[in-house]
């Protein structure tokens, strides 16, 4: 800024002192200045920043002599500047370059020299050289977020340092697209199903879902991510695969594939059915089929009491895409008489022979050992023994019946039984349950 000296000269003589007054910065001569009315001016704007000594030099003239002024100290500081800051890609997507410049401005005449320091917060980026007011540092190395972008001028001699406000620069992660594919589809219900996504961009994980549900989570290797699974219920799933990101990669979702899985399933009305001994329970079977299921689908019924006969279909079709229903039946015995003159065997008859040989062979035995010089009798009587054992045990094998009564013929006994029926189709095997009360 211009600064004016004014130099005034007096004298106790009458009169009024001409000529010039001289003005100095210590010895360097700054200009001069022409007395006028006893006083003289010099004006400058070239002295720097700092402590300056100033004198005024009076010359004299032809009725006055000459005389310096005491010393003045003027103190020069530096001019204000002011520090603007842009980028010339706000916000921008990680790895891409953005130009920062720095604006210094003073509303002092002059040139601005010196350096401007970007910061990212408190961490220095890089510097530029100020030419013609500005300064520009360009970088890609920012991070996927947000950054205080400021600029910091150092000022030079002439003009004071300053910071620019501070510049809010939004770096994205680089975009990401996925897509999913199935390796078995339409699959069948227990059988494995691959499904693989794909990402354009490398990352960490991969999560995979069907619908709302996670089904589980692969790790990209190569842009592409496994997920192997055989828990997939029958009927149509909604597999998408949700890329998560990472610190570089923006997260993205496939587009939803279509996965049926065929299935049947078994149910039965009633689940629970009672009959009397010699009765028949009926149970009536509806078979439903989930992803489009349509093949011929076996019945095996297991689990019915003794004297009672299950009798399922050996096989059911569908018709066109549903499967009509169909009943299966248990039918029980009931418990009967013996006629009169019915051989009726006796429970303990093949003990009873047992025992008959075995005491035949003892006697046997027993004559041999003791009667050897008479072998020719022995062998007679032991051959009348032997048939005598026989026909007894043969008259023990059963009673016949006689008399005006009969005997009861066991029939199925009265209780409680679950009954299991099974449909099987290929690899595929669903049961249902029945339970069967005989009184």
């Amino acid at each position: 800024a211009a600064v004016t000296f004014t130099a005034t000269v007096t004298s106790s003589a009458t009169g009024t002192p001409t000529g010039t007054v001289t003005f100095q910065d210590a010895t360097t001569t700054l200009g001069t200045g022409t007395l006028s009315g006893g006083t003289a001016t010099f004006t400058t704007s070239g002295l720097g920043t700092g402590t300056h000594s100033i004198t005024g030099i009076y010359g004299g003239d032809a009725n006055f002599t000459g005389s310096t002024s005491p010393i003045l100290t003027q103190t020069i500081g530096k001019a204000a500047s002011s520090t603007a800051v842009a980028s010339s890609n706000n916000p921008s997507i990680i790895g891409t370059a953005v130009t920062l410049t720095a604006s210094v401005t003073s509303p002092v005449t002059g040139t601005l020299t010196g350096t401007v320091t970007f910061q990212d917060g408190t961490s220095a980026l890089g510097t530029g050289t100020l030419s013609g007011g500005a300064a520009t540092f360009i970088t890609s190395g920012l991070t996927a977020g947000t950054h205080s972008i400021t600029a910091v001028y150092s000022g030079d001699a002439n003009f004071a340092g300053g910071t620019s406000p501070v510049l809010m620069q939004t770096v994205n992660r680089v975009a990401s697209s996925t897509s999913v594919a199935s390796s078995n589809n339409p699959s069948i219900f227990g059988s494995a199903v691959t499904f693989t996504a794909t990402v354009t961009s490398s990352a960490t994980s991969i999560p995979t879902q069907d619908g709302a549900a996670t089904l589980g989570t692969g790790m990209l290797s190569g842009g592409n991510a496994t997920l192997a699974t055989s828990a997939l219920v029958g009927g149509v799933h909604s597999i998408t695969a949700v890329y998560g990101g990472d610190a570089n990669f923006a997260n993205s979702t496939s587009p939803g594939l279509t996965q049926t899985v065929a299935d049947f399933s078994l149910s039965a009305s009633p689940t629970a059915a009672a009959a009397t001994a010699g009765s028949t329970a009926t149970y009536a079977i509806t078979i439903t089929p989930q992803g489009g299921f349509s093949q011929t689908i076996s019945f095996q019924c297991s689990g019915a009491p003794m004297l009672a006969v299950c009798t399922a279909p050996g096989s059911v079709s569908p018709t066109g895409s549903s499967y009509a229903p169909f009943n299966i039946t248990v039918t029980t015995t009931a418990q009967s008489a013996v006629s009169p003159g019915t051989i009726v065997p006796w429970p303990w008859a093949g003990l009873r022979i047992g025992l008959t040989w075995l005491l035949a062979l003892v006697a046997c035995a027993i004559l041999s050992r003791f009667a050897a010089p008479r072998r020719g009798y022995v062998w007679q009587v032991s051959g009348v023994a032997m048939f005598v054992l026989l026909l007894c045990a043969g008259c023990t094998g059963g009673v016949a019946g006689s008399g005006r009564g009969s005997t009861p013929k066991a029939g199925t006994a009265p209780g409680t039984y679950t009954l299991t029926l099974t449909g099987t189709s290929g690899s595929l095997s669903h049961n249902t349950m029945l339970t069967l009360t005989v009184k």
